[in-house]
This record gives structure tokens, sequence and C-alpha cells, in this order.
């Protein structure tokens, strides 16, 4: 008689990697505009005062991926100042108030400005916060190529790589 012992198929060893989870792959883009006619103090003693168009500006941009970071902030600012001259909704703005120490009585823009570069994924991901108040209309293509200029020295230089 001869002996049969069971066969126990051989498996290949195969070592373990971990798996790391990767940030989420579409990049969540929030974009306010709102718009406004404010006094212009320049024609506060005309008999016609006039008003110049206004605008607040929020931009929240996440999980986008750094290689795409500076070609779609671009995009995104086109397409904000597209809704801000479209007249999508001008409104006399009770709250603006003249500002007395801007020389030639062009309104101040107040901007807030917040980028975050986190390169400890698997793929480096940017972080946008822009918050721009009361900015006018004329001035948003110079303002917009200064802020964009900034952002893409600060996702080229890695300000924050530790962010």
């Amino acid at each position: 008689m001869v002996a049969q012992f069971p066969i126990v198929p051989t498996v290949p060893i195969v070592p373990t990697v971990p798996i790391v989870p990767t940030k989420k792959s579409t990049p969540g883009i929030n974009t306010t505009v709102s718009t406004f006619l404010a006094l212009n103090s320049i024609s506060v003693n005309n008999p016609n005062p006039g008003s110049t168009k206004t605008c607040n500006i929020t931009i929240n941009v996440i999980n986008l991926a750094r290689d795409n970071a500076i070609d779609a902030f671009g995009r995104i600012f086109t397409y904000v100042q597209v809704l801000a001259n479209s007249d999508l909704n001008p409104a006399p703005a009770n709250q603006s108030t003249i500002l007395p120490n801007d020389p030639g009585n062009i309104f101040s823009p107040l901007g807030i400005c917040n980028i975050s570069l986190d390169s400890a994924e698997v793929v480096a991901t940017v972080r946008l916060n822009l918050q721009i108040s009361n900015l006018r209309l004329d001035y948003m293509d110079e303002y917009f190529a200064t802020t964009l200029n900034y952002l893409t020295l600060a996702i080229v230089n890695d300000l924050n790589p530790d962010t």
C-alpha cells in the first residue's frame, strides 16, 4: 500500500504593501461674487453724484493637485471676472462707506489670501482661501494678476511645505 499525503498548494509569498489613503481626487471649488454700486466720493459735491461698481469675492479651493494649481487658479480668476462683470446682482450698498484716507478716493480693497501646500500626501495638494472686499471692477485685472503671480511663486517655491 502506498501512503498518499494531502497535497497542499503552494502560494507564493507576496510582501504586504501598506495601503496609503489618498486625498479625494476631485478638487472642491467654491466661488462667491457679489457686486454692488458704491458712492464715488469724487462726485459727492456734483449735482449728479456718481457711483462705482465694486465687488466682494470669496474663492475657496481644496484638494487641487499641485501640478494643476497655477492653470486652475488662472481659469478660476477668469470665471470670477466674468461673473463680476455680468451685472448679476448690482445693488446700492448701504454698508459701503467712503474711505477718507484713500488717495484719489479710489476704494481700497481688503484682501485675505491663505494658501497651503500639503506635500505629505502621495499627490501634493493645494488649498486656497481668498477673500476680497471693496474691489473696484476696473482694477480687477491688475489685482488678479498680482495675486496670481504671488500664488504661482508660493506654489513653485513651497513657501509652506509643512502645512
